[in-house]
């Protein structure tokens, strides 16, 4: 059966948490993560050291680039991951490559990684470093076979008469040293003067020799000796002391081998050792100092080590748990989101690592009961220790992350992500899920519907303006503490932004939703506000809509409850209105919304344009140029459209404003632009909004321009319905007390709709009268209308205005214009609205 690793379902911080407190601190071993095909996915500081490749060059690379371009060729990578997952791992030593191209002897554990299932999930890849004990191993049997060749041909061996003080080195070992091969004359301490001097006394003593000795001790030592070059070589020298046959001589007869490459691996060897010495001590000071528990159990469960954090969390100290069963120690217990208590204990998960050999994860909100009964919430995982190919476990390591306090912040910035902050009810956000979550169930019940109501408080401005701001935030507080306790508590109440407050009602008809509409009306009205000796009663609009299988989104839904709530506010504020499908004031407020859409998207792609339409003096020369600026939207080819689609819906949404500083800005630049034609000009009027001339920075924009221009401001004037005049008497006069001392003319326009005109003309200090076009139009076929445009002509030239006469369409009324002594006309039958840029060119 083949064996791999199984991982059970970890989210990406727990692996990631393991493979730090796994790999992290074991900068001597390479040790990362790949994918099923081989690509690397998590990288450890060793494998940067080890192989040369930062984290962030190897992440995301094929693990082949480890391998030298032979092992690349032969397809090596892919066998070994084929052999990994068949088998669970695959082990081997073979030469590898790193980044620079440099080759190490590698040991290398390659380990197949499963879910629960079974279902490969990628590999986990262990590798060693072990080059300095190839080499050693090498330079052993190297050095064996020296030694047999050099005791066949008498290689590397010397030979000392201190009678004659000769000395006399073999061709092999001349070679090794550097010097010639010849025959050298030394006396005994010019032949110790060859040795290091650390080394002398390890041979001086040996190089004495009884003559009268029968069988002189043989000299053996390692030594270190000097080269032709002056360097020093590491040698092991074995000599034994004969007599020469010829003339009784004691003449000292010896082999050299060569034994620096051992000496190198031996210091290298001792340099490893006292490393892993250090990285022990660092292993263990690290493991004291971090911050989470650590506990180590044998293959038995029995507890072998806890560092301090483990000692804190679990109420036992490192001796007192030595020998005890991890679930003795280390008690936990699940603990379901909503339950006050934690629930029955879970299965300790050491015993489950060492069981089933993988690697075991808290589960959602574990929490820890010390030895003394305190709680921590905490985040564990447990893996179990398996030394090289050993299938079964010898021993585990659980780490355990004290979240206790994470927990709580964690709980506090949920809620705060999901309430308002300033009066506790959900927000707009968390609003929009539950909303979601309703539309789900209706959709899928096909029975049991629900309503949306949409809430916008009335007269709440009052006590902003009139006690501040702070006033303003405790009575929303307030007011939501009473809508609390009026709201069924499986309904759902929020605060969507400044005065406006949403409510789902669940699991009822639009006729039981219209009741609980009605109870927080009545809550409403009822409530008062105290501040500063004063008491405020505040109103409610509200929309009600059903929500039903039908119903498609949230956004859908918000937006036709805020359409209700709209009309509820323009019927007379509070009070609650009903959308059912195929309103009328449903229908227009959806109109509405598409022509301000539209008129947006007109400024953004610049689809405004200016026409004019010309006026012309009754019965008198034309002294100059006079026009109205009128305004349009172009789309492509298609026809102009005509104000009256798009006015309307831009009054509705404040988009006046907007709409009146591009007609005088776009204006004053193309008049700015044609001195020629500013020369010709008589005068050119603009139409300004009633929601313009109550608009303080309207004013200062329009006096800004105006005064840094250079067109004569007496040439401009400024038209103003006469119903949006009298809206705001007191900031329509200080508008044109503004612009009239820049020397700005104006004219009050559809003279003669309001129910107190002759009245306001008295008031309004305007320059012209302009008759509305419903007189004019009918003047020629009905004596009132004849009479009223003739009583409005006489009575503006007693008050010193000049008249201008609306919708003139044929010469019969052109001709009883002037014989009432109108003094200007404007109508298709004068001159039909052009665009500005092709009037005058």
């Amino acid at each position: 059966m083949a064996h791999s690793l199984t991982w059970s379902a970890l989210s990406k911080f727990e692996m990631a948490e393991m493979f730090r407190l796994m790999a992290d601190e074991i900068r001597e071993t390479a040790i990362f993560l790949m994918d099923t095909n081989g690509i690397i996915t998590a990288w450890n500081d060793g494998a940067a050291e080890m192989k040369g490749y930062t984290a962030e060059e190897a992440v995301g690379q094929f693990f082949g680039i480890l391998y030298t371009q032979e092992d690349r060729d032969a397809e090596a990578p892919q066998h070994n991951l084929a052999m990994a997952a068949q088998q669970g791992y695959f082990r081997e030593e073979s030469w590898r490559e790193r980044k620079d191209g440099t080759l190490f002897w590698a040991r290398i554990a390659l380990t197949a990684l499963r879910d629960e299932d079974g279902t490969m999930i990628g590999f986990s890849k262990v590798t060693l470093d072990l080059t300095h004990h190839k080499r050693l191993e090498e330079c052993v049997k190297e050095k064996e076979e020296t030694q047999r060749i050099m005791e066949a041909a008498s290689a590397g061996t010397w030979s000392w008469t201190p009678a004659t003080a000769r000395l006399k080195v073999s061709e092999h070992l001349a070679a090794l040293l550097g010097y010639p091969s010849e025959t050298y004359t030394l006396s005994r301490s010019q032949s110790l003067s060859l040795i290091h001097p650390d080394d002398e006394d390890k041979v001086a003593a040996q190089l004495r020799y009884d003559v009268g000795a029968v069988r002189p001790a043989p000299v053996m030592a390692e030594l270190r000796v000097r080269g032709v070059d002056g360097d020093y070589q590491w040698v092991y020298m074995r000599a034994q002391w004969r007599r020469d046959e010829a003339d009784e001589s004691l003449v000292l007869h010896g082999v050299c081998v060569a034994i620096q490459e051992l000496k190198n691996a031996q210091r290298e060897r001792e340099n490893l050792f006292a490393r892993l010495q250090e990285e022990e001590q660092r292993a263990q000071i690290t493991l004291r100092s971090i911050a989470d528990g650590v506990i180590t159990v044998d293959a038995a469960g029995a507890v072998a080590q806890l560092n301090p954090a483990a000692e804190r969390l679990t109420g036992w100290s490192a001796e007192q748990a030595r020998g005890r069963q991890a679930s003795e120690v280390f008690h936990v217990r699940a603990h379901e989101k909503g339950d006050a208590e934690p629930q029955e204990a879970v299965l300790n998960p050491i015993e489950l690592a060492l069981r089933e050999n993988r690697v075991v994860s808290a589960p959602r909100n574990a929490t820890l009961i010390s030895r003394h009964g305190h709680r921590h919430s905490v985040a564990y995982a447990c893996a179990p220790l398996r030394i090289m190919d050993e299938q079964r476990p010898e021993g585990a390591v659980l780490t355990i992350h004290d979240v206790t306090e994470s927990k709580g912040l964690l709980d506090d910035l949920t809620y705060q992500a999901s309430h308002d902050a300033l009066t506790g009810l959900l927000n707009r956000r968390e609003f929009a899920i539950k909303l979601q979550r309703t539309l789900d169930r209706v959709k899928a019940e096909h029975s049991h519907g629900a309503a949306l109501l949409y809430m916008d408080l009335d007269q709440f401005k009052i006590v902003n303006d009139t006690c501040g701001h702070s006033a303003g935030d405790d009575l929303l507080q307030q007011l939501a503490t009473e809508y609390r306790t009026h709201v069924r508590e499986r309904d759902t109440l929020a605060r969507l932004g400044g005065d406006e407050f949403a409510l789902i009602v669940e699991h009822c008809s639009i006729e039981e939703a219209l009741v609980v509409a009605n109870k927080v009306l009545a809550t409403t009205h009822r409530f008062r506000y105290t501040c500063a000796g004063q008491s405020f009663q505040i109103g409610v609009s509200i929309g009600l809509i059903p929500i039903h299988h039908g119903t498609t989104n949230v956004e859908e839904a918000l937006r036709l409850a805020d359409h209700a709530c709209y009309i509820a506010k323009e019927a007379g504020r509070n009070r609650v209105f009903v959308q059912r499908s195929g309103d009328v004031d449903v229908q227009r407020r959806r109109n509405d919304m598409h022509w301000a859409a539209k008129l947006g998207d007109a400024f953004s792609n610049g689809q405004l344009q200016l026409f004019v339409q010309p006026i012309r003096a009754v019965g008198k020369a034309q002294r100059g140029l006079h026009y109205e600026v009128l305004l349009r939207i172009q789309e492509d080819d298609s026809a102009p459209i005509e104000p009256a689609m798009f006015l309307p819906a831009a009054n509705r949404y404040d988009l006046m404003p907007s709409v009146d500083r591009w007609v005088l800005s776009q204006t004053v630049a193309w008049l700015e632009g044609h001195a020629e034609h500013v020369e010709a000009l008589e005068m050119c009027s603009m139409n300004v909004s009633q929601r313009a001339l109550a608009d303080d920075a309207f004013r200062d924009f329009a006096v800004e321009l105006l005064g840094s221009m250079s067109v004569p401001a007496h040439k401009l004037c400024f038209e103003i319905a006469e119903t949006g005049a009298c809206a705001n008497l007191h900031k329509t006069l200080e508008f044109i007390d503004r612009l009239k001392q820049l020397g700005c003319r104006f004219a009050l326009d559809d003279f003669g709709t309001g129910m107190a005109s002759f009245s306001y003309l008295k008031q309004i200090p305007v320059d012209f009268v302009k008759i509305d076009g419903s007189f004019i139009s009918m003047m020629t076929s009905s004596r009132i209308d004849y009479e009223m445009v003739r009583f409005t002509n006489e009575i503006s030239h007693v008050m010193g205005r000049q008249t201008i006469a609306e919708y003139v369409a044929d010469s019969a009324t052109l001709e009883a214009l002037e014989n009432i002594g109108v003094d200007f006309a404007q109508g298709f039958l004068l001159g039909e609205p052009r665009p500005m840029a092709l009037s005058f060119a």
